[in-house]
């Protein structure tokens, strides 16, 4: 509700309304509005996280995971070995 811009009226009319229609028994809005008012309303959004460097693109970049899947006996650990040589000697793959 604060992030939104809410004023502290338009947050306590919007709890009493949610509250009325909503909770049984009642409960005590003006508790809650009070404790929202203690947090900041958000003034802008969070920065974006920067783009992650590719190690072999476009399947692999830093601080993720991948997950090679295939039928038993085709290889996987194999092309996961290869894999990992190659980023290592920055080979293109």
């Amino acid at each position: 509700m604060r992030k939104s811009g809410m004023s502290d009226a338009a947050i306590l009319a919007a709890l009493r309304a949610e509250n009325q229609a909503v909770c049984e028994p009642p409960l005590e809005v003006t508790k809650i509005a009070a404790g929202i008012k203690r947090y900041p309303a958000a003034e802008a959004a969070p920065p974006e996280d920067p783009p992650r460097e590719p190690i072999l693109a476009p399947w692999l970049v830093r601080q993720s995971l991948v997950m090679i899947y295939a039928w038993r006996g085709v290889g996987r650990t194999y092309f996961a070995l290869e894999w990992r040589t190659r980023s290592l000697r920055a080979a293109n793959f």
